[in-house]
């Protein structure tokens, strides 16, 4: 029962913001191209953009390789303590190459495609 208590506890720290509000119940819903826009679309829209506007798929390179992970334990909840407060699909954290942080919210995962927006200028 403890272990149960626990792990409940847990999922709930981890919650994200407003999870209802952006569509939680209803599976994150995509929307349309009117609506996508709006918050109770946001997630699901932004994680399946293909669904909504025409794409040019770029093909994967002959040999994809995993990132290697960041030997040590550095302490990083204020990390957890901003996705606490602020709505982000997922958060990776590279330092010299290697993974140091990765945490995905709003059901998604490590594995689909999300819209970038501007991130991808802020990488160095």
């Amino acid at each position: 029962m403890l272990a149960v208590l626990l792990c409940l506890a847990y999922a709930a720290a981890l919650a994200a913001p407003d999870e209802a509000g952006y569509g939680r119940d209803d599976r994150y819903p995509i929307g349309d191209r009117s609506s996508f826009m709006q918050q109770r679309h946001m997630v699901g829209a932004f994680s399946h953009m293909s669904q909504l506007f025409l794409v040019r798929a770029v093909k994967a390179g002959p040999a994809p390789r995993p990132l290697p992970k960041f030997e040590g334990t550095p302490d990083l909840r204020f990390i957890d303590a901003y996705l606490d407060t602020h709505p982000a699909t997922g958060l990776v954290v590279l330092k010299d190459g290697k993974l140091l942080y990765e945490r995905y919210q709003y059901g998604r995962r490590d594995d689909q495609l999300m819209t970038s927006w501007s991130m991808a200028k802020t990488l160095v």
